[in-house]
């Protein structure tokens, strides 16, 4: 499976959509921070109910989410993975109240360059792309 995959990530480095690819350490490795009252509470790994766990990702380039789409689905994966595609949220794509606060701030949030990622959770995977 490593072989099949470092091809995969290969033919996206070729093409030149490779943004970045990276895997995750287990849950258990981490931690979780849970907000509340004005507060966070640490819990440190393993968790329960961690069925759908970020394991990984890609970040490459598309023109479109059909495109992106298509290279999702030549990913190297096994039976009962999940993809899922998302776009990368840019400043525009957020409410005005936070385009204001970024703009007042002088800190733009940086327009991302065009590529999807994917990000793993357990038997899943998550794909994000820009235009």
């Amino acid at each position: 499976m490593a072989e099949t995959m470092e091809k995969y990530n290969d033919s996206l480095r070729q093409a030149g959509a490779l943004l970045s690819v990276d895997s995750l350490q287990p849950p258990a490795n981490g931690a979780r921070i849970k907000f509340g009252n004005g507060k966070g509470t640490v819990t440190h790994g393993p968790f329960p109910c961690t069925n759908e766990t970020l394991g990984g990702f890609w970040m490459f380039r598309a023109k479109s989410l059909g495109e992106a789409i298509e290279w999702a689905s030549r990913a190297p994966m096994t039976d009962g993975d999940v993809i899922e595609v998302r776009q990368v949220q840019k400043t525009e794509d957020f409410p005005a109240e936070v385009q204001r606060v970024l703009a007042a701030s002088g800190r733009r949030r940086p327009r991302p360059r065009p590529g999807p990622s994917v990000r793993g959770r357990n038997n899943r995977k998550e794909l994000q792309w820009t235009k």
